[in-house]
């Protein structure tokens, strides 16, 4: 038998976290500039295996686009790879606003759209800009070479902001069953 006493808890409301919060949001570009560095990275250097091109001289032509007195120093291949591992977290934050909403919204969708738009830096990169800020880096290796790493730049980006995305949703979800995180 009840005492006929109504009580009313509280609902429950579980806040959906932006993707990434608490500063998250730069991690996760961090490493996707790094997962899409590092993977241009591998890439070179596999080419270089198969080619008579050296990975040491592809670092060099970075440091001589950016830092020329710099090029002919014994460091030089370090700092080229040091260059283009900094050159790619700058362009992941800079496309983390457009990638980001697609990882939110269409989370498998982010890695075509960042392998697409990877392209289209590749093509400003080798078409507009190389050809007049260094020449001899843009023809360095072959175009289906270089449009191949770019291309796996973006998809090692896209996937890791696919898999961002992917534990971002699994958390929210384990939060909305734990009763202890309400609002």
């Amino acid at each position: 038998m009840t005492s006929g006493i109504i009580t009313f808890a509280p609902a429950r409301r579980y806040r959906e976290e932006p993707a990434c919060s608490d500063g998250g949001t730069a991690k996760v570009l961090l490493v996707a500039g790094l997962a899409g560095g590092i993977a241009e990275i591998l890439w070179v250097a596999l080419y270089s295996q198969w080619s008579s091109l050296s990975a040491a001289d592809v670092s060099r032509q970075v440091v001589l686009t950016v830092f020329p007195a710099a090029a002919g120093a014994g460091f030089a291949p370090l700092l080229g790879i040091a260059i283009h591992l900094a050159l790619s977290v700058m362009l992941a934050l800079v496309l983390g606003p457009l990638w980001l909403p697609i990882a939110r919204r269409q989370p498998p969708f982010v890695i075509a759209i960042a392998a697409a738009t990877l392209v289209v830096v590749w093509g400003i990169n080798f078409f507009l800009v190389l050809p007049h800020v260094n020449p001899a880096f843009a023809t360095l290796m072959p175009y289906p070479i270089t449009f191949a790493s770019k291309l796996l730049f973006g998809l090692a980006a896209g996937l890791w902001l696919y898999r961002a995305q992917r534990t971002r949703l699994a958390s929210i979800t384990l939060a909305a069953n734990d009763p202890s995180k309400t609002l």
